[in-house]
Formats: C-alpha cells, structure tokens, sequence
C-alpha cells in the first residue's frame, strides 16, 4: 500500500512539473528564463533526485526549483515534493522540441534555485536519452554540482 502511494505521489508530481518552468503565483523573486517553450516534443526524460543529492549546505524550501537546461533554454522545472516516507524530492521531466528531433548529443544542465539563499546552484552536464529515467524514488540520481 505504501508503494502504491508513493507512485501515485510520483505521477501527481510529474503531471504538475510537465506544465511549466514557472514558478508559484506570490513569489517575491524567480529566475526570469525559467520557461519552457510551447513548441513541445513529447519524447520526454525523467530525473529524480532528492534531498540528499543536493547541492551543499542547501536547506530545502518550498518555493525552491530545480530546472532542466538544454543549450541554455529551459526544457522542465520541478518544486520539491514531500513523499509519504517523508523524504523531499524533486520529479524533473525534461522536454525535447519538435526541432531536436534526430540530434544527437544533446547536454543537460541542472540548475537547483534556492528561495532561500537567492542563488543558483549548476550541476555538471549529462546526456538527454530519449524516452528514459535517470534515478529513482529508491536510488536517486546524484548531479555533480560545480
């Protein structure tokens, strides 16, 4: 029963991070570029990762965001998630466009916004796979943050 509940946390999540990289409506500050374009591709890739593969010293906020760059332009946002084991995570679906369809070699940037130190955290680029998962609720992915 607790795994059923923590997938269904998992597709709530996902369903609300595929909508947009804005943020919350009453949000003092946000990163102006963290939007995602309209002409989306659905071949999708999903990242999880959770608190614990943070960037350091980072004290999780509500209105925290991690974003998916490809080539500078922002292809998904997600906001931390409090699973039912009490764990935060964060659900990221990143988007390709109608026009990278046949490229190769398409880098991801992570970048974590912390809402509460007003910063911006990157993470060393991987790899865009097609229509694949990069971590789980069980092993989450570890960005290497710069």
């Amino acid at each position: 029963m607790k795994r059923f509940f923590a997938n269904m946390s998992l597709m709530i999540a996902l369903a609300v991070a595929s909508v947009s990289c804005e943020r919350a409506e009453g949000l003092q500050s946000r990163p102006s570029d963290w939007t995602v374009p309209s002409n989306l591709h659905y071949s999708d890739m999903t990242v999880t990762i959770d608190r614990r593969t943070l960037p350091p010293a980072v004290t999780v906020s509500q209105y925290d965001l991690l974003g998916a760059f490809i080539d500078g332009q922002c292809r998904g946002v997600a906001e931390p998630v409090a699973d039912i084991d009490g764990q935060v995570r964060f659900y990221l679906v990143i988007h390709s466009l109608t026009t990278d369809s046949g490229r190769d070699n398409m880098q991801v940037e992570l970048r974590y916004y912390s809402d509460v130190r007003r910063d911006i955290y990157y993470a060393r680029p991987f790899g865009f796979v097609y229509e694949s998962s990069l971590g789980t609720m069980d092993e989450p992915y570890a960005p290497q943050w710069k």
